[in-house]
């Protein structure tokens, strides 16, 4: 029992003299974080953050149990970010959520991850987390995530819808990018871009030939959103009507 003990106190000295070497690291790096350049390229690690890169793996792989475990993973995860390592960062950022979304650095790491895609202009994969992410209880109890995540997703759709459209040579294809402009003001009809989702919704159903739904996505344009910066425009589309 004794020898037991022993081990288990030599293990936890051990765990807390890694994390200090963690934290000393990154203090070190704090000085070296600021002479990063702008940009989403890779960029070079310098012999702070190759210290901290080596200190935060050598904790987490020693110390498992550790109720730090979160906080240093968080901090790699953050370091490859930092330097446009997105690939690392993504699946560190990933295993957080995953495996803690109760935890306080699941917010930063959620939010991190769509920055991630948001530069690589990712749009699919950007929609796809956002609706993984709203499916997260844990996660959507954090009430300034949960009300981000609802005003952001409407706004990648309609820049998925525009790139459709943009794309689209035939008429199908272009009602297709029709309906998804539609589906925006369908699903977030108080949203801020709900009248801009329906304005373009009826260039795109006009220029698909229907000249019918094209009509009547600006008449509700009007009817829902009377004191927007488009009615007039709309008004003046409709003939005065």
């Amino acid at each position: 029992m004794l020898v037991w003990l022993c081990v288990l106190l030599a293990a936890a000295s051990t765990c807390e003299a890694e994390l200090q070497a963690v934290r000393e690291a990154s203090e070190r790096f704090e000085s070296e974080r600021a002479k990063l350049g702008p940009g989403s390229a890779p960029l070079e690690m310098g012999p702070a953050a190759r210290e901290l890169e080596r200190s935060a793996e050598r904790f987490l792989r020693s110390c498992p149990a550790h109720p730090e475990q979160i906080s240093v993973r968080y901090s790699l995860g953050r370091l490859f970010y930092q330097h446009n390592r997105f690939e690392p960062a993504l699946a560190i950022f990933e295993q957080i959520i995953s495996t803690s979304p109760e935890h306080p650095l699941a917010e930063y790491a959620a939010n991190l991850s769509l920055d991630v895609l948001h530069m690589q202009g990712d749009l699919a994969g950007l929609e796809r987390l956002l609706r993984r992410y709203q499916k997260n209880a844990a996660l959507m109890r954090r009430r300034e995530l949960r009300e981000s995540l609802d005003k952001i997703l409407p706004g990648v759709l309609l820049r998925r819808a525009d790139q459709e459209l943009t794309a689209a040579r035939e008429p199908g294809a272009v009602r297709k990018a029709a309906e998804r402009f539609l589906a925006v003001a369908d699903g977030f009809p108080a949203h801020p871009l709900a009248d801009a989702a329906l304005y373009n919704a009826a260039l795109a159903f006009e220029r698909a030939g229907d000249a019918g739904r094209a009509r009547a996505a600006r008449l509700r344009l009007l009817r829902s959103h009377p004191k927007s910066d488009l009615a007039a425009r709309v008004r003046k589309q409709l003939g005065g009507e």
